[in-house]
């Protein structure tokens, strides 16, 4: 055979391969690798997953600046709003024939009141008892012939409702007890005249109604006024459940008799989180600094051992650490961790301003969520007073 039949047939054989090749890459599917190093997305150009980049976005819309609205609710502030169609209710069997219908511990409801209904032996006594904000009551249900008993429309006040029921025998022995507390948010926010527009109304509304927090005399809330030391404490008091009521003031001389804020500060003190005259961190009388919350709150937590270890390190979340006063350092950084305090949009701390009413308001709402996870054994809701102040 020739040399140049051979080539011909060479080149034929060469351009039959390439046709082949060319046609099953047209039916093929080509799956691309799962990582590449051009991407139209920003987020995973910088090595960032999508929930760090829903932090960043909700840390620009940080709740703790006044000037713009939070990119989504608190969780609690959420939670809130799901329970607050109905009152839950449970029935408990307390043995000995007893049954007793009443709403479920920690129940959130709109309405106006609330029935309590159940089962007991015949002549057996029925008491409930109510505390809430128009005071205390005992009421005595009577058991019917059938053994059933039923109060119905108990009335309700805005805040915080604890209902006990009691069930006695005939011989005036106590044969089973149920403690129910029933928060009720919603009716006193109509009388706050100036949190509509506020963007932290929802987390007032929720502390309004667990009693941490009041509207002032006029009937507004001012969320944008200073927050003063004695108001912050009397939320903290509140929300970490102190002792409020019966405590005595070591600190603080300078205070007058009579100071409004006397019982929560003197609770507040019993447990290390504020420290008499010469604590840097509180100042009864004047506006916090973001620093000072940031110190109460880890105090409260009870963390200010970690925080400590913290303030040796010369990592910081914020650009303006440098800035931060040396007592507060470790607990602005543990704060910062916890997710407790957010920096500002341009990624500062600003540990000298002063706070606001509606900030405050906001960092309680957080510290409710964090001291359960920090400190399981504390109640998990908090425990009116029977003393009411108004700050």
């Amino acid at each position: 055979m020739s040399k140049r039949i051979m080539r011909l047939l060479a080149v034929a054989l060469v351009a039959l391969l390439v046709n082949a090749n060319l046609a099953y890459a047209a039916t093929s599917t080509v799956t691309p690798p799962a990582s590449s190093t051009t991407t139209s997305d920003p987020a995973l150009q910088n090595g960032t997953d999508n929930q760090t980049v829903e932090q960043e976005k909700d840390d620009e819309h940080d709740v703790e600046n006044e000037q713009e609205a939070p990119e989504q609710e608190d969780e609690i502030d959420a939670s809130l709003k799901d329970q607050a169609d109905s009152v839950k209710e449970v029935d408990e069997d307390l043995g000995d024939g007893v049954q007793v219908t009443a709403p479920q511990d920690g129940s959130v409801t709109n309405d106006a009141t609330i029935d309590i209904s159940g089962m007991a032996k015949e002549g057996y006594t029925v008491i409930v008892k109510v505390e809430n904000a128009a005071g205390e009551q005992t009421l005595t249900v009577p058991v019917n012939a059938d053994g059933t008993f039923n109060l119905a429309d108990l009335p309700l006040e805005p805040g915080k409702n604890s209902v006990e029921v009691q069930v006695y025998d005939a011989n005036g022995n106590k044969v089973g007890e149920v403690e129910k507390r029933i928060v009720k948010p919603g009716a006193a926010m109509a009388k706050l005249s100036d949190v509509k527009d506020s963007w932290a109304k929802d987390t007032i509304a929720k502390l309004m109604a667990l009693g941490i927090v009041n509207g002032t005399a006029d009937g507004s809330f001012k969320p944008s006024d200073d927050v003063e030391g004695a108001q912050f404490v009397k939320m903290l008091a509140l929300a970490a459940n102190l002792q409020v009521d019966g405590q005595q003031m070591k600190g603080f001389a300078d205070l007058p008799d009579g100071f409004w804020a006397s019982n929560y500060i003197a609770a507040a003190e019993s447990k290390g989180i504020v420290k008499g005259d010469d604590d840097k961190a509180f100042d009864p009388t004047q506006p916090l600094t973001r620093a000072q919350m940031a110190v109460l709150l880890i105090r409260a937590l009870g963390l200010e051992d970690k925080a400590e270890a913290l303030a040796d390190k010369s990592a910081s979340s914020f650009t303006d650490a440098a800035s931060v006063p040396e007592w507060a350092q470790g607990a602005v950084e543990l704060a910062a961790q916890l997710g407790l305090i957010k920096g500002m949009a341009d990624g500062s701390f600003q540990p000298n301003l002063p706070a606001d009413r509606a900030q405050a308001a906001a960092l309680i709402a957080r510290f409710l969520n964090l001291k359960e996870t920090v400190n399981p054994s504390q109640p998990a809701t908090p425990t009116a007073p029977t003393t009411t102040v108004t700050p």
